[in-house]
């Protein structure tokens, strides 16, 4: 097997900015641990399905937490839980995902349109929000063991308050 034309580097002459990976991975990791304490509080706090109906009865699948505005898109959001509602994995991706516009008009019947405008004012809000290792860290700290509290510890990290 001939050896092609572009000559390439021994692994050793390789460029890389150990620096970079160290100041990164930390900051990775909090949003990530702090997205699963918000995505738990918000299983605990809906306890169950919210689009099961008054029944109550159990739906398809595990009880998953989704954002109602995607977080890869609104990265600000996510860790926010006036943002997230629980629902069970076929409600969640057979129905939420592939259904935006029967999931909007239900979810403005089921949360009210005081709240609905409110979602959309605290979107809007968010876009010039940037989060700093510093807020997550303090974040994080406080919500680890006092989980049933997330929703009050967050609120100073919102930027806008809620409405009366």
């Amino acid at each position: 097997m001939k050896r092609s034309p572009l000559k390439r580097k021994p692994y050793y002459l390789k460029r890389t900015s150990k620096l970079r990976k160290h100041t990164k991975l930390p900051i990775g990791k909090l949003k990530k641990q702090l997205l699963e304490l918000a995505k738990r509080h918000v299983r605990e706090r809906d306890g169950r399905c919210i689009m099961a109906g008054s029944n109550g009865r159990a739906c398809g699948g595990g009880l998953q937490a989704s954002h109602i505005f995607p977080e890869g898109i609104y990265h600000s959001m996510k860790f926010d839980p006036q943002n997230m509602i629980a629902a069970c994995y076929g409600h969640h991706i057979g129905w939420w995902h592939k259904n935006p516009l029967e999931a909007d008009i239900w979810l403005r019947n089921h949360i009210g349109q005081e709240q609905y405008d409110y979602l959309f004012k605290l979107r809007d809000a968010y876009k010039e929000k940037i989060w700093f290792e510093k807020e997550l860290k303090e974040l994080l700290d406080a919500t680890k063991n006092n989980l049933e509290n997330y929703s009050e510890l967050y609120s100073p990290y919102r930027p806008l308050c809620q409405p009366e």
